[in-house]
């Protein structure tokens, strides 16, 4: 667990339940609204210093009120949209995002897209289910992104599961069997 409790749900009150009929969670991640709000907040004083530049260090700009409500909009955005992590947890063979979940050693697919900063990486298993996460997300935790990585690997070495370019080169993912598992 992350040293920093601050930036994190720590109640054993808040612990995801893990898939029916799946094993435990070991791992799990969900941002505290602490973290978030904080984050949030601090976006008014950038903006404020951001704009006041942008008029040459005039703050004749701060008379106007679509002004604010745009700065408003834009850290309600940052708070659901950036600062909010999804709420990952993980077990032995199993990833939960939210609602969805996928089996990690029955994976048929693994693909990922570069998004701004971070990379949408997108997991299909044999049975159908599928699920979108960004890797930062499932990186907040390092046991979360342990048990997840190895289910990659296992998936797309031992599997055969589809990967892209991308997966492969952002998460160093192989394209095939090593030559000593042959």
């Amino acid at each position: 667990m992350s040293k920093d409790h601050r930036h994190r749900v720590t109640s054993r009150a808040m612990k995801p339940l893990p898939p029916d009929g799946e094993g435990p969670v070991l791992a799990w991640f969900k941002s505290s609204a602490y973290h978030a709000v904080i984050t949030a907040a601090w976006m008014i004083p950038l903006m404020v210093v951001g704009l006041t530049a942008e008029q040459g260090g005039s703050v004749e700009w701060m008379k106007l009120w679509p002004v604010w409500a745009f700065v408003l909009l834009f850290v309600v955005a940052m708070y659901f949209g950036v600062v909010r992590s999804a709420e990952c947890s993980a077990g032995v063979e199993w990833l939960r995002v939210g609602n969805k979940w996928v089996r990690l050693y029955e994976l048929v697919e693994v693909t990922a897209q570069k998004r701004d900063l971070d990379y949408l990486l997108a997991l299909k298993d044999g049975a159908g289910r599928e699920l979108k996460v960004r890797d930062k997300d499932l990186q907040n935790d390092q046991d979360v992104w342990d048990l997840v990585y190895n289910g990659i690997l296992h998936s797309v070495i031992a599997g055969e599961a589809e990967s892209n370019r991308a997966a492969r080169s952002a998460f160093d993912i192989p394209r095939q069997k090593p030559h000593w598992m042959e």
